[in-house]
């Protein structure tokens, strides 16, 4: 019975694993390992009544011995399995020859003979299926290995590829910054010395001339009023010093609430021009959160629009507004910083966001002055700029900082 049990595994495993990938080249000796697996059964039941399923057994093996399927000559001699099957073949013939004469005892031991055989036909199959499936086996394992590398080289190429990419777009960045930044220092020196040329040198000419008068009128009535307009003059000269210096330098900028800065920002301006400043700024802890970096980019953006407006639109009235908005396109509940510089004064009309186009439209019309400088400072802030203008209403410029808690 073991050995029965044993042979029914040895069919089991080549009719499972090895048979199914050579098809039609080995039907007989599929047919074969069915009637010698119908044959075991048989004769595990009730040996007496085999002979059928034996006669059957015989019919295979002659049919088997005659494809040759597996019985090659090697050098001039039969293969160890062509002898298995010979020695199986003579041993079923005899114990049918037993079983005709009902000598079980002689049928038991052939049978024994017939099953031994079988088992070492099944395991020199085995390991010749075995020897034939090893290249195919390799050569699904190199091209398995290919296709690793290459997917994995492939993948590596594109992890670097995405990063050189994203170098070249951090370094486009960091040139453009610089080239921002670069401008933006030179329209500051730019400004600088317009607003030394325009208030200080002028002043200072103007004084030295009535020092001259003084000179040659000292005892004269017109001494005491050229002193007096000297007077004047340089009191309104340090005025203007100082003006320029808190431009170049906010005061406090690292220490003070931004909200303060901003107010006193817009109550200076509104000495220095005569014109009506109105300011709000909403409570927030978003203020307390700016970095000084920060501050000082949406300062300047502030002071260059009141500067525009009082320089060039002859305003009656300017306000700032700073207050907290809810972002409605965003699925999220986060929020915006919003600064809004509006004046009534002479507008343009068009709405400029940050177009190029729109930009060299209004530097060619002269209406544009330090609007590049404030968009630069925006691209760093990483905000939206927008700039709203009509000759019948004013402008206002919005300055909107989206919030990451």
């Amino acid at each position: 019975m073991k050995s029965s049990a044993k042979s029914f595994l040895l069919i089991f495993l080549f009719l499972c694993f090895f048979n199914p990938l050579f098809g039609q080249t080995k039907n007989s000796l599929t047919i074969l390992l069915d009637s010698w697996n119908n044959y075991q059964n048989t004769y595990s039941n009730n040996p007496a009544v085999s002979k059928t399923e034996l006669i059957a057994f015989i019919n295979s093996l002659e049919a088997f011995v005659k494809t040759d399927s597996y019985i090659i000559e090697l050098n001039g001699e039969k293969s160890e399995s062509a002898i298995c099957i010979d020695k199986t073949l003579e041993h079923a013939q005899m114990a049918l020859a037993a079983l005709s004469i009902s000598d079980y005892a002689l049928y038991h031991k052939e049978y024994s003979k017939i099953d031994q055989n079988m088992n070492d036909f099944l395991i020199l199959l085995l390991a010749s299926e075995s020897d034939l499936i090893m290249p195919f086996v390799e050569l699904l394992t190199i091209i398995s290995i290919l296709f690793f590398i290459i997917s994995f080289g492939g993948i590596f190429y594109i992890k670097n590829k995405r990063a050189a990419e994203r170098l070249e777009v951090e370094n486009q960045k960091e040139i453009l910054i610089t080239k921002i930044i670069s401008q933006v220092q030179e329209n500051e020196r730019n400004r600088i010395a317009r607003d030394l040329h325009d208030t200080v040198i002028q002043d200072t000419r103007t004084a030295l001339l009535y020092a001259r008068q003084l000179e040659q009128h000292e005892e004269s009535s017109d001494a005491a009023e050229a002193a007096e307009k000297i007077r004047m003059l340089e009191e309104r000269n340090m005025l203007n010093i100082r003006s320029i210096i808190r431009n170049l330098n906010p005061p406090e900028i690292e220490s003070a609430e931004f909200e303060h800065l901003i107010k006193d920002f817009a109550r200076n301006a509104q000495e220095m021009s005569g014109i009506d400043f109105k300011v709000y700024t909403q409570a927030s802890d978003y203020l307390k959160m700016l970095s000084i970096e920060q501050k000082l980019h949406i300062y300047r953006i502030i002071q260059e629009s009141v500067n525009n407006a009082i320089k060039h639109a002859s305003p009656s009235e300017i306000s700032i507004i700073v207050r907290e908005e809810e972002n409605k396109s965003d699925n999220k509940n986060s929020k915006s910083l919003v600064f809004i510089i509006s004046d009534d004064g002479k507008g343009f009309d068009g709405d400029v966001s940050a177009s190029e186009s729109e930009e060299d439209k209004l530097t060619e019309t002269g209406t544009h002055l330090g609007l590049r400088g404030m968009k630069s400072r925006a691209l760093i802030l990483g905000a939206e700029l927008s700039i709203k203008s009509s000759q019948d209403w004013g402008t206002q410029i919005k300055l909107t900082i989206k919030i990451t808690d």
